[in-house]
Protein backbone atom coordinates (compact mmCIF):
# COMPACT_ATOMS: atom_id res chain seq x y z
CA UNK A 1 0.00 0.00 0.00
CA UNK A 2 1.34 3.39 -0.88
CA UNK A 3 1.37 6.45 -3.08
CA UNK A 4 2.82 6.18 -6.57
CA UNK A 5 5.95 8.33 -6.69
CA UNK A 6 7.26 7.37 -10.14
CA UNK A 7 6.48 5.11 -13.07
CA UNK A 8 9.27 4.14 -15.44
CA UNK A 9 9.46 1.64 -18.26
CA UNK A 10 10.43 -1.26 -15.98
CA UNK A 11 9.50 -0.23 -12.41
CA UNK A 12 6.93 1.66 -10.36
CA UNK A 13 8.05 3.30 -7.12
CA UNK A 14 5.62 3.60 -4.19
CA UNK A 15 5.96 5.61 -1.00
CA UNK A 16 4.26 3.86 1.95
CA UNK A 17 2.39 5.67 4.76
CA UNK A 18 5.36 4.96 7.07
CA UNK A 19 7.77 6.54 4.53
CA UNK A 20 9.30 3.45 2.94
CA UNK A 21 10.08 3.32 -0.76
CA UNK A 22 8.93 0.19 -2.57
CA UNK A 23 10.08 -0.60 -6.11
CA UNK A 24 7.78 -2.97 -7.96
CA UNK A 25 8.53 -4.48 -11.36
CA UNK A 26 5.84 -3.34 -13.81
CA UNK A 27 5.37 -6.94 -14.94
CA UNK A 28 4.01 -7.71 -11.45
CA UNK A 29 1.62 -4.79 -11.67
CA UNK A 30 0.22 -5.71 -15.05
CA UNK A 31 -0.68 -9.18 -13.75
CA UNK A 32 -2.13 -8.10 -10.39
CA UNK A 33 -5.23 -6.36 -9.13
CA UNK A 34 -4.67 -2.74 -8.12
CA UNK A 35 -6.85 -1.10 -5.47
CA UNK A 36 -6.78 2.70 -5.42
CA UNK A 37 -7.96 3.96 -2.03
CA UNK A 38 -7.54 7.65 -2.82
CA UNK A 39 -9.48 8.08 -6.07
CA UNK A 40 -12.88 8.66 -4.50
CA UNK A 41 -13.63 11.64 -2.28
CA UNK A 42 -15.27 9.45 0.39
CA UNK A 43 -14.32 6.09 1.87
CA UNK A 44 -16.14 3.64 4.14
CA UNK A 45 -14.62 2.62 7.46
CA UNK A 46 -15.52 -0.98 8.40
CA UNK A 47 -14.89 -2.03 12.00
CA UNK A 48 -15.56 -5.48 13.41
CA UNK A 49 -16.09 -5.54 17.17
CA UNK A 50 -16.65 -8.66 19.26
CA UNK A 51 -18.72 -9.04 22.44
CA UNK A 52 -19.67 -12.03 24.54
CA UNK A 53 -22.82 -14.01 23.87
CA UNK A 54 -24.68 -12.66 26.91
CA UNK A 55 -24.60 -9.08 25.61
CA UNK A 56 -27.77 -7.20 24.61
CA UNK A 57 -27.47 -6.87 20.82
CA UNK A 58 -29.63 -3.74 20.59
CA UNK A 59 -27.50 -2.04 23.22
CA UNK A 60 -24.31 -2.78 21.26
CA UNK A 61 -25.80 -1.51 18.00
CA UNK A 62 -27.07 1.63 19.74
CA UNK A 63 -23.66 2.39 21.25
CA UNK A 64 -21.85 1.89 17.95
CA UNK A 65 -24.31 4.06 16.03
CA UNK A 66 -24.10 6.83 18.64
CA UNK A 67 -20.30 6.82 18.47
CA UNK A 68 -20.34 7.10 14.68
CA UNK A 69 -23.12 9.70 14.55
CA UNK A 70 -21.31 11.90 17.11
CA UNK A 71 -17.87 11.76 15.45
CA UNK A 72 -17.23 15.06 13.68
CA UNK A 73 -15.47 13.43 10.72
CA UNK A 74 -18.11 10.76 10.04
CA UNK A 75 -20.50 11.68 7.24
CA UNK A 76 -24.21 11.35 8.00
CA UNK A 77 -25.12 10.62 4.38
CA UNK A 78 -24.97 7.75 3.84
CA UNK A 79 -25.88 7.06 7.45
CA UNK A 80 -23.66 4.85 9.61
CA UNK A 81 -24.79 1.23 10.03
CA UNK A 82 -24.24 -1.19 12.93
CA UNK A 83 -25.36 -4.81 12.52
CA UNK A 84 -24.63 -8.28 13.84
CA UNK A 85 -22.08 -9.70 11.41
CA UNK A 86 -21.73 -13.24 12.69
CA UNK A 87 -22.21 -15.63 15.57
CA UNK A 88 -18.65 -16.87 15.96
CA UNK A 89 -17.31 -19.66 18.18
CA UNK A 90 -16.65 -17.44 21.21
CA UNK A 91 -18.26 -14.13 20.33
CA UNK A 92 -20.96 -12.11 18.67
CA UNK A 93 -19.20 -10.05 16.01
CA UNK A 94 -20.72 -6.72 15.04
CA UNK A 95 -19.79 -4.55 12.09
CA UNK A 96 -19.86 -0.76 12.19
CA UNK A 97 -19.79 0.91 8.79
CA UNK A 98 -19.34 4.66 8.57
CA UNK A 99 -18.42 6.95 5.69
CA UNK A 100 -15.85 9.74 5.88
CA UNK A 101 -13.64 11.81 3.62
CA UNK A 102 -10.78 9.68 2.29
CA UNK A 103 -8.24 11.95 3.98
CA UNK A 104 -9.95 11.32 7.36
CA UNK A 105 -10.05 7.52 7.08
CA UNK A 106 -7.36 6.64 9.64
CA UNK A 107 -8.51 9.27 12.16
CA UNK A 108 -12.03 7.85 12.06
CA UNK A 109 -10.81 4.23 12.11
CA UNK A 110 -8.64 4.67 15.21
CA UNK A 111 -11.02 7.06 17.01
CA UNK A 112 -14.02 4.73 16.66
CA UNK A 113 -12.00 1.69 17.76
CA UNK A 114 -10.79 3.45 20.89
CA UNK A 115 -14.17 5.01 21.66
CA UNK A 116 -15.92 1.64 21.33
CA UNK A 117 -13.52 -0.03 23.78
CA UNK A 118 -13.94 2.79 26.31
CA UNK A 119 -17.72 2.81 25.98
CA UNK A 120 -17.97 -0.98 26.21
CA UNK A 121 -15.94 -0.81 29.45
CA UNK A 122 -18.24 1.91 30.84
CA UNK A 123 -21.33 -0.13 29.96
CA UNK A 124 -19.97 -3.43 31.31
CA UNK A 125 -19.87 -4.99 27.86
CA UNK A 126 -17.18 -7.65 27.77
CA UNK A 127 -14.89 -8.51 24.88
CA UNK A 128 -14.67 -12.31 24.87
CA UNK A 129 -11.65 -14.52 24.89
CA UNK A 130 -11.62 -17.88 23.08
CA UNK A 131 -12.70 -20.65 25.42
CA UNK A 132 -12.49 -24.41 25.14
CA UNK A 133 -14.29 -26.93 27.35
CA UNK A 134 -12.34 -30.13 27.93
CA UNK A 135 -14.23 -33.22 29.12
CA UNK A 136 -12.14 -36.01 30.62
CA UNK A 137 -13.37 -39.57 31.09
Amino acid sequence: TGTVEAISVFYTVLSTPDNKKITIPNGSLTNAAIVNYSTAENRRVDLTLSVDYGTDMEKVKGILLTLAENHEKVLQDPAPVARLLEQADSSLNFVLRAWCKSADYWDVFFDLNEAAKKRFDEEGIHIPFPQVDVHMK
